[in-house]
């Protein structure tokens, strides 16, 4: 008997092939770049993402992503970059959603201690711990 077992969705949606979405904004250029990412195909969503930020160049959203994509490829010192940018421009999208800033915010400092510490901590950058 399996009791947790995973029932199966009627509606579940169909998984969306990346290359048959036509992004017309930058955030549908994010979408369809996590899309590719989601499927390691993270130079597709390397070029994606640098048109997301090409069409909006204040996006914290578009650089995060970009910060994810060039961490899963390795390249530590872009990554870092990125994630820098995104927090450089998340005063905009705090004007427009602080809770998803804030949230945004600790994700991106937990990403940036991770590739320059080696842990995710965050204590000194919210709590002012010193351990």
């Amino acid at each position: 008997m399996k009791l947790f077992r995973k029932k199966k969705e009627e509606n579940t949606p169909a998984i969306v092939d990346p290359t048959t979405i036509e992004p017309q904004n930058a955030d549908e250029y994010v979408k369809r770049a996590y899309a590719f990412h989601a499927r390691g195909q993270y130079d597709k969503a390397d070029q994606d993402l640098r048109q997301a930020i090409s069409m909006d160049a204040h996006s914290s959203e578009a650089y995060y992503a970009l910060g994810l994509n060039l961490k899963s490829m390795g390249r530590k010192e872009e990554a870092i970059q990125a994630f820098q940018q995104s927090l450089d421009y998340i005063s905009q999208l705090e004007k427009e959603d602080t809770t998803r800033a804030h949230m945004l915010s600790r994700l991106i400092k937990g990403h940036i201690n991770q590739l320059t510490k080696g842990e995710w901590d965050l204590r000194s950058e919210f709590w002012d711990y010193e351990g």
